[in-house]
């Protein structure tokens, strides 16, 4: 029994689907060195200094944007390489797909909501449309929107044998913890890469978001205060998305098994939790 549909990944269209996704990933990041660092000078105006193409090269990779694609990267990697062997339904598996899924609904959101603000006290110069460039444009739209849209889709196809029990929360504490370490890891990463930046005498990019500067704080003026209610406001916003993705994640459930699946028991009261259902 093959755990996929019974099919070698060479003849299931999901793993092309993936490879894809990953492609687009890949093309856009070597855009953004190309374009965003060489040659158009997205970041800073460059000139082609050696110092400042490293301090552009350094200011995307500070972007959250671009961690949650290396992380995606390397998420579908290891589902390339190893399709015919990853069952969707393992706990692990599911676990990762729901935690990078959370991470570019985030991005997305996040890049809405600096679009309709468009201030420096909470995006980046970048979210000005103005000064955006064909290739800027691109792979912007590309980055943020089509790629987390590509990942809902194939997700809506993937999942169909694990139904949450939102009843029973707490058996799945641990994946709302799993998936809020990165984003505290990255909230450190920021603190300390402001204080390098600091002590060098760079200002730009320092805090790679507006509202990430803690010296500036947008409510009250404590910046100890605003960190650490920054800190609470990502944890909330990261465990609510989480929460969203396993409402999807049952949405597919349901849809999947009931009009799909002869096999599943149309009943109200039945319960699917970390239970095979038998695949088409």
């Amino acid at each position: 029994m093959k755990n996929r549909d019974y099919k070698r990944f060479y003849l299931n269209w999901k793993w092309y689907y993936y490879v894809l996704v990953l492609f687009l990933i890949l093309y856009m990041f070597i855009l953004s060195i190309k374009y965003g660092i060489i040659q158009e000078g997205w970041y800073m105006n460059n000139k082609n200094e050696v110092n400042v193409l490293i301090l552009s090269y350094d200011a995307m990779n500070s972007f959250f944007t671009t961690h949650v694609n290396f992380i995606t990267a390397i998420w579908l990697i290891v589902i390339i390489l190893q399709y015919d062997q990853i069952k969707p339904s393992d706990r692990w598996v599911r676990i990762f797909t729901n935690i990078v899924l959370n991470y570019n609904l985030i991005m997305l959101v996040g890049f809405i909501i600096g679009l309709i603000f468009n201030k420096p006290e909470i995006a980046n110069q970048l979210v000005s449309l103005e000064n955006w460039t064909t290739y800027q444009a691109v792979v912007t739209i590309v980055i943020h929107f089509i790629i987390p849209l590509a990942l809902v889709v194939i997700y809506f196809f993937e999942q169909k044998t694990y139904y949450y029990q939102f009843k029973k929360i707490r058996s799945y504490w641990s994946e709302l913890l799993l998936v809020n370490i990165y984003p505290c890891i990255y909230l450190g990463f920021i603190l300390t890469r402001s204080i390098v930046y600091k002590n060098a005498n760079i200002e730009q990019y320092r805090f790679a978001y507006g509202f990430l500067n803690f010296e500036k704080p947008l409510i009250g003026s404590s910046s100890i205060g605003y960190f650490i209610l920054l800190s609470l406001f990502v944890i909330l916003s990261i465990t609510l998305t989480q929460l969203i993705v396993m409402f999807y994640n049952n949405l597919c459930f349901n849809i999947k098994n009931k009009y799909f699946n002869s096999d599943f028991k149309n009943s109200k009261d039945e319960i699917y939790d970390d239970k095979q259902v038998i695949n088409n």
